[in-house]
């Protein structure tokens, strides 16, 4: 693939995105709500994690969204459009992130770089570039860690692992990751190494967890196992957003 098709097709991927920003799902609800949650979380309108109800439960995980968010719309100002381009901007970092995770088993340039290409154009980059929602950052959060655990940063990779979970549900697939690769590539030494590095790095992301949802363990357990059905179920959060609705 020559320069001049590189430049081609960064040239259309640009297009679409400058095309699409503030008018893909105008006027979706989520823009509304996921801003109300980062505005309370900002202003301290809300001190417990009772925000947000899922039944008689309430909901714990998103903070970490709220707090990067907040952080950076209190510097840049509070608008729709700002709150979108923070969610532009970690999408398209995460994908860059997805070519360095790539060159690692040694891939041809010319294969990342359509795979790259490719990933910006799919629904669901255009789908977590455009609304506030946490996806993105989770996004961000899970590559950055699989790319560490590639690089055998195993307490960084456990970290963001936990972190990702904490933005949003679907960020526990970071651990699914991690297993496949180690799978296919560890040896046993390096087997004991991320588990050695893997139990601190869990033990300070449930820490982290618990602090920033000013919530306790039995609290969390609560809104894991009723999840968004109201009704209660082994892992219920995670069933609900995995297999019910089948989001991911």
């Amino acid at each position: 693939m020559n320069k001049k098709c590189c430049v081609y097709y960064f040239i259309i991927a640009t297009l679409v995105y400058i095309i699409l920003f503030g008018h893909y799902r105008i006027e979706a609800i989520d823009d509304a709500w996921s801003l109300s949650f980062v505005w309370n979380f900002a202003n301290h309108i809300v001190t417990d994690p009772v925000f947000l109800r899922s039944g008689t439960s309430p909901i714990v995980f998103g903070q970490t969204h709220s707090l990067v968010y907040s952080t950076i719309l209190n510097f840049v100002g509070w608008s729709r459009s700002n709150a979108h381009g923070v969610s532009l901007l970690l999408t398209i970092v995460s994908v860059f992130l997805w070519g360095k995770i790539l060159f690692l088993p040694d891939w041809s340039k010319k294969n990342i770089f359509i795979l790259m290409f490719i990933a910006l154009l799919l629904a669901p980059s255009l789908g977590a570039a455009n609304p506030p929602r946490p996806e993105a950052l989770c996004f961000l959060l899970l590559s950055a860690g699989l790319l560490s655990f590639m690089k055998r940063r195993f307490f960084v990779a456990v970290l963001l692992a936990c972190l990702a979970t904490e933005t949003h549900p679907m960020g526990i697939i970071s651990f699914v990751y991690y297993l496949a690769f180690a799978l296919s590539d560890f040896s046993r030494s390096e087997w004991k190494r991320a588990f050695l590095w893997g139990i601190p790095a869990s033990l300070l992301g449930v820490a982290y967890f618990i602090i920033i949802n000013n919530a306790s363990f039995s609290v969390i357990l609560e809104t894991v196992q009723w999840g968004r059905q109201f009704a209660p179920s082994p892992f219920g959060t995670f069933s609900e957003y995995f297999i019910h609705r089948a989001y991911h």
